[in-house]
């Protein structure tokens, strides 16, 4: 179970709820769920990392394009 999404995991979870799962029963189940998300601190520091990486190689382009 650790290697699925939490959406994947719901689905399992309301398919076996149920007594005749088709596709319209399922997204009726799947849309009582919450759908509030929140950045976790890991992921501000992931998104920080990435903003500096890319900082890095926008300022060298920018100093190749002005010295030529």
């Amino acid at each position: 179970m650790h290697d699925l999404t939490g959406f994947q995991r719901d689905i399992l979870y309301v398919i076996a709820g149920l007594d005749e799962p088709h596709g319209l029963a399922v997204k009726a189940e799947l849309d009582k769920r919450t759908n509030l998300y929140s950045l976790t601190q890991r992921g501000s520091r992931e998104i920080e990392a990435r903003r500096e990486w890319e900082d890095e190689y926008i300022e060298s382009a920018e100093e190749v394009a002005t010295s030529t």
